[in-house]
This record gives structure tokens, C-alpha cells and sequence, in this order.
């Protein structure tokens, strides 16, 4: 079992995805590596805490927050492995969602997703795509659904922005991060598409995703408005 405390904060990261045949996993847990992998290191036991800072657009005030992922079960699911990854949050609140990984790259899932009153089934997101090179590209299948009677379709699109960074973090130095970029693209019926939400995230080989930052666009401004960054983690 590998233990790692991060003191402090760490900067933006994201994560990759090239399974890994470390010799400390018991390959009885990992169900032939679909959960745990280099930059995905979902095996049962796991858990990842991270330091959440939120900007409240109203008070003008950051507020910070802990919250824990922990792999729950391994699980079959459309005829494929995953790993049960719940969330629990310092202030309350939890979420559930699916991950799994392959030579291919990262892929999570939600099973039910709510948008303006309207559920979307089993939509995937391909977080990262292998092999790692700068500049490639990759989007997923839009989510679709009716806003006041006009379609809006949304697309997460994705950029490999570097690759094998070296970065370090409360300390700890990181010498094969990856640096993903993801931004919505929305369209609705009758106007151009447009760029909303941009997620930049880091993911370290061992570690996984290290750190986070959601910001906020429009034609106007642009506003940082959730930082997470890891600060404990224990892989099984």
C-alpha cells in the first residue's frame, strides 16, 4: 500500500491513462487493471481528498472547503469494469460516478445526470486520451435537452496542453504530469455556438488528478470560480 500526505496546497493537474502493473496492487482487486492505472489509480480502498476554494460571485469571498472521493466497489456496467467512485463533502452533500481506464485512456461515467429537469442516461466522459501528445484533440457525444422550448446541445471538448511537466507541489516534485484542457461548447436553435465553462486539470502518473481549476467565460469577463487541489491520498 503506497501513503503519501501533500501539506498545503499544490498546483493545477490532470490525468492520464496507461494501465499499470505495479507490483504492490493485488491483481485480485483491480479486475485486470480496468480501475487502476497510471494516472487513474481508482483500486477499492483508494481515497483522494482535496481542498476545495469557491468564489461566491455575490460576496466576493472565497470559501474553502474538504472533500473526500473514495472507491466504494468495482463494478460491471454496460458490459464493462468500473470502479464506484463517491464523493462526500465537508459541508455536505455526495456524488457517485464511474471510472475506468485502459491503454486507450480514462473514461467516466454518469448514469443519471440532471439538467434542467430532464435526466440524461448513462453519459460518458473521455477525460483523457492516449497516447499523451501535445496538441490533440477529442470531444464527447453531446448531452441534449429543451430550455423554454429551444434544443441546447452541449460538447466537452479536450486539448492535451503538455505533457511529462515537472511540477512541485507542497514539497513533493511530480515529474510526469499531463495538463488537459476541457471547455463546453453550447448551441441552441437559431444562435452560434458559444465557449462557457474551461476546466484545466493535471494528472500525475502515481497520484492521479492532483489538482483543478474551473473558470468562467463570456463575452464580457472571465472568473476563476473553483480551485481543488489534492492534499491526501491513499492508494490501495
Amino acid at each position: 500500500m503506497k501513503k503519501h500526505l501533500l501539506l498545503g496546497l499544490i498546483a493545477l493537474s490532470t490525468l492520464l491513462t496507461a494501465c499499470s502493473n505495479d507490483d504492490d496492487n493485488d491483481p485480485g482487486t483491480i479486475l485486470g487493471n480496468a480501475v487502476n492505472c497510471d494516472y487513474a489509480p481508482y483500486s477499492l480502498g483508494s481515497t483522494f481528498t482535496f481542498e476545495n476554494k469557491s468564489y461566491d460571485q455575490y460576496s466576493g469571498q472565497w470559501q474553502t472547503s474538504l472533500s473526500t472521493n473514495e472507491v466504494v466497489e468495482i463494478t460491471t456496467y454496460l458490459g464493462e469494469t468500473w470502479a464506484v467512485i463517491q464523493g462526500q463533502q465537508q459541508i455536505g452533500g455526495s456524488a457517485e460516478g464511474l471510472a475506468r481506464c485502459s491503454e486507450y485512456g480514462l473514461t467516466l461515467l454518469s448514469k443519471s445526470l440532471e439538467i434542467n429537469g430532464q435526466t440524461i442516461t448513462d453519459q460518458e466522459f473521455p477525460m483523457l486520451k492516449l497516447p499523451a501528445t501535445v496538441g490533440k484533440t477529442w470531444a464527447s457525444e453531446p448531452i441534449e435537452f429543451d430550455v423554454m422550448g429551444f434544443t441546447n446541445k452541449v460538447t466537452y471538448v479536450f486539448e492535451i496542453i503538455d505533457v511529462n511537466q515537472t511540477q512541485t507541489i507542497a514539497g513533493v516534485t511530480y515529474d510526469e504530469v499531463v495538463e488537459v484542457e476541457e471547455r463546453t461548447v453550447t448551441e441552441i436553435d437559431g444562435f452560434p455556438p458559444y465557449e462557457g465553462t474551461k476546466t484545466t486539470r493535471y494528472y500525475d502518473k502515481e497520484a492521479g488528478l492532483i489538482s483543478s481549476v474551473i473558470t468562467f467565460s463570456n463575452f464580457v469577463w472571465t472568473d476563476t470560480l473553483v480551485v481543488s487541489n489534492l492534499i491526501d491520498y491513499d492508494i490501495q
